[in-house]
């Protein structure tokens, strides 16, 4: 996983049966605050992403409150989540799955990307209608992955797994999304300011069709 920019605060946590792994490209706290992943007696927490509209609580206490609350609707940002409590593992993935997630469910392995699964268990067999959809159409629209049992977690759902088993449900709601879109304007003002955060003097903001998208 050093490909993605690993800064050299990357981390190996293991609690309440279940182990987490985190490779750590610092953008907004570049502190050891924003090392992963978090632990302490109640929980351990891994987080991949970017949240915006935090207001100088800190993205970490931010992401940590919201976790208590599960009330992800006022969160301003993309992100995928880990987080493992005495109760179970829960993963989260963000409304738009900017930050895809990839289940084994057979091997209860979930990871951002898919080969760094092999470095725990042997790959299972390519599944051959994901392939044959990808030569016919172009693409697989079913979540499917080239490798049987593996399938990458659709957007705006929580996945709890424990002893007993696994559960996938959605838990975005677009209802309850602030903003209108008689807003445009005001809401993507908001937005913007949003992201105008952390310790850096000046911010580049690079804009295309999927940042857009994100942004409103």
């Amino acid at each position: 996983m050093g490909h993605r920019g690993a800064d050299g605060l990357n981390g190996l946590a293991a609690g309440f049966g279940w182990h987490l792994g985190h490779v750590r490209l610092a953008i907004q706290d570049r502190t050891s605050n924003g090392a992963q992943p978090f632990v302490n007696s109640r929980h351990m927490t891994a987080f991949v992403g970017e949240l915006f509209n935090h207001a100088g609580e800190g993205e970490r206490s931010y992401l940590e409150r919201m976790l208590v609350t599960e009330d992800f609707h006022q969160c301003d940002g993309f992100w995928s989540i880990a987080h493992v409590t005495p109760q179970g593992a829960m993963v989260y993935t963000d409304f738009l799955s900017v930050k895809p997630l990839y289940w084994w469910a057979e091997k209860k392995i979930v990871c951002s990307e898919i080969l760094p699964m092999f470095a725990l268990e042997e790959p299972p067999q390519l599944n051959e209608i994901y392939l044959a959809n990808c030569i016919k159409f172009g693409y697989d629209y079913s979540g499917a992955t080239p490798w049987k049992g593996i399938h990458q977690l659709p957007a705006g759902t929580k996945l709890f797994m424990n002893d007993s088993g696994s559960n996938l449900r959605p838990y975005w709601d677009w209802s309850q999304v602030p903003g209108e879109p008689a807003e445009l304007k005001d809401t993507l003002d908001w937005a913007i300011g949003n992201r105008l955060i952390g310790d850096r003097p000046v911010a580049l903001l690079l804009s295309g069709g999927l940042d857009s998208s994100i942004v409103y």
